[in-house]
């Protein structure tokens, strides 16, 4: 009896993921003034097939939607961009890095240009 309960509870959970798995985006779950609201697919079976997002404010009501650009995580994409974006004294530092390595790299080529073509004309003098 337990095991064809386990069986039927795995069931369950089985569809339950394969649903979500066909879901477009995923409202995730959240606590809200004490009230526990469970995560989502989208499109839920009450909303209309074009309906691929997750939409709203992640600290209020959470709705499917059919922009993406109001889509919960499409903002989270966009906020990690801007602090991504700001962060660019490293690229600086780096590219000035690599800059003077050049320039060094070229300094030695044509003194050893300048040294092989004076070795050659002493050569020719003798």
């Amino acid at each position: 009896m337990a095991a064809m309960l386990i069986t039927i509870v795995n069931c369950i959970f089985g569809c339950f993921l394969l649903f979500l798995a066909s879901a477009s985006e995923i409202c995730p779950e959240k606590v809200v003034d004490g009230t526990y609201s469970r995560a989502f697919g989208c499109p839920r079976l009450s909303d209309t097939k074009d309906d691929e997002y997750c939409c709203g404010n992640i600290n209020d009501t959470l709705y499917c939607c059919k922009n993406e650009t109001a889509s919960v995580h499409y903002q989270e994409k966009l906020a990690q961009a801007k602090i991504h974006q700001n962060n660019n004294l490293g690229l600086v530092l780096v590219s000035a890095y690599g800059a003077i390595v050049f320039m060094l790299f070229l300094v030695d080529w044509i003194s050893h240009f300048k040294v092989y073509k004076k070795r050659k004309n002493e050569q020719l003098q003798d």
